[in-house]
């Protein structure tokens, strides 16, 4: 697991950023957290072992899309710090799986038949749109070796622990999301008792976003 930290002044308040597998940071880190805020990004799940002490602050905002929803909802319950509030983006706390997220032979079969070619295919799917795509793809994808054990290491985990626990406050479900089923997103917040509000974006749909409060 790997942490950049974009902005680190050693403010009271942190806001931490979950990413989704095989995204590099890269592509977020123009987007500013409040004033008086530190932020940092979370990436490259090659490992669920979180590499800070953020004990520090205060109190902790944080927000997870995609894959990081899982990641962040298996690590987080049990840090010793104040969250609020806590947003997942186009995720779900059980991440494979036929009614909460997404369905089992579709994950397997990207596992099983990655390459870079594939990758560029599910990155059409996630972006949903030339345009958000170039967005996209204006930084440097990270490598595939990279990606590749990430995705199997995340397979691994999920095999071992299919859903993580974490009091999310708020979910955001894309109608237009091609990589977690929305329905599937709307079922696992309804049963756990979480609000969602709807958006019409792809799986990625930060393109436009300039500050990371409208998420929040």
């Amino acid at each position: 697991m790997k942490t950049d930290k974009i902005k680190y002044a050693r403010h009271p308040q942190l806001l931490l950023i979950f990413c989704g597998w095989s995204v590099s940071p890269e592509i977020l880190r123009d987007i500013e957290p409040d004033e008086g805020e530190d932020l940092w990004l979370v990436s490259d799940y090659r490992d669920l072992l979180f590499p800070e002490d953020i004990s520090r602050y205060e109190k902790v905002r944080l927000i997870a899309w995609s894959f990081g929803v899982y990641v962040a909802s298996r690590i987080c319950p049990d840090w010793p710090v104040r969250f609020g509030p806590c947003i997942a983006i186009n995720g779900t706390p059980r991440p494979v799986d036929d009614r909460e997220g997404i369905p089992l032979s579709v994950f397997q079969g990207t596992l099983q038949q990655l390459s870079p070619e594939n990758i560029r295919k599910f990155n059409r799917r996630m972006c949903g749109s030339h345009e958000v795509l170039r967005h996209y793809e204006s930084v440097p994808l990270r490598p595939f070796e990279e990606v590749s054990a990430e995705l199997r290491h995340l397979s691994d985990e999920v095999n071992a622990h299919p859903e993580g626990s974490f009091a999310w406050d708020k979910a955001w479900v894309s109608t237009s999301d091609r990589i977690f089923p929305p329905d599937n997103q709307k079922r696992a917040w309804e049963k756990r008792g979480v609000p969602y509000q709807e958006i019409n974006a792809p799986h990625y749909g930060f393109n436009q976003t300039k500050k990371w409060t409208e998420w929040i």
